[in-house]
């Protein structure tokens, strides 16, 4: 039996999502796989990514190394809304969901420059354009190059099938939201973390960032804390919470 920790990155980036958390946590697995979601490889078209090819890569993938092994899995925006259908279908061990991108992701945000640029001039969002530098550019120069409407049309019929799939999530899980977070509301954390039925559930929020959260200043904090709550053992967690 080996231990496997599975990564899935964001709708049109890549594995560069995780920064440098894939590091930090090699030596606790056996294998650290980091899922490319199909059309995102920069050698591959991303006419191939549609609906029924990502369910099916995912799939694929989770019935390869699912059976005889303990599988964490960890995702990020739309690889957040894939890691929770896993932990809905799968037995996982460990679930973290990172600004997960189930129903109500804001794809308007993204459609235009000036859409994007417009909500960061909101007095609120004042200490976002001044933290998040990195992650700004990264949306403006990596994400809507590639952005059109019928991969964001593609988009949202993934998510919306995700969030129509009925059950609970049984497994201890991590979810993490920064608040700012211009692409995924509040709400969204609310209503998943009612839907996770194992005592060990955690709720991150950190504060004065935004959604691409790994590439902010709270990078250390934040791979802090998937990386404590990877290796926390059920019995730590009870002594905890007690």
């Amino acid at each position: 039996m080996s231990k496997i920790c599975f990564l899935i990155h964001g709708y049109l980036t890549d594995y560069r999502d995780f920064k440098s958390l894939p590091l930090e946590i090699m030596k606790d697995y056996d294998q650290v796989i980091l899922y490319q979601l199909p059309g995102h490889n920069h050698k591959c078209s991303l006419k191939l990514f549609t609906k029924g090819n990502t369910f099916k890569s995912i799939d694929d993938e989770m019935k390869k190394i699912i059976l005889n092994n303990t599988v964490d899995v960890i995702g990020f925006s739309l690889g957040g809304a894939l890691a929770w259908h896993i932990a809905l279908n799968y037995p996982i061990h460990k679930l973290v969901l990172m600004s997960p991108a189930i129903r109500y992701f804001n794809p308007a945000f993204l459609s235009s420059k000036i859409n994007y640029q417009k909500g960061l001039e909101t007095k609120e969002k004042q200490v976002l354009k001044n933290n998040d530098k990195e992650a700004i550019s990264f949306v403006m120069h990596n994400t809507f190059p590639k952005f059109t409407l019928k991969n964001g049309v593609i988009f949202c019929t993934i998510v919306n099938a995700i969030y129509k799939e009925e059950g609970n999530v049984n497994v201890p899980t991590l979810i993490i939201r920064g608040t700012l977070d211009e692409l995924v509301p509040e709400k969204v954390i609310s209503e998943i973390s009612h839907r996770c039925t194992n005592p060990h559930i955690e709720i991150f929020k950190v504060p004065g960032i935004g959604h691409m959260m790994l590439r902010t200043q709270k990078e250390k904090q934040i791979v802090d804390k998937i990386k404590n709550f990877l290796e926390e053992k059920d019995n730590e967690w009870n002594k905890r919470k007690n």
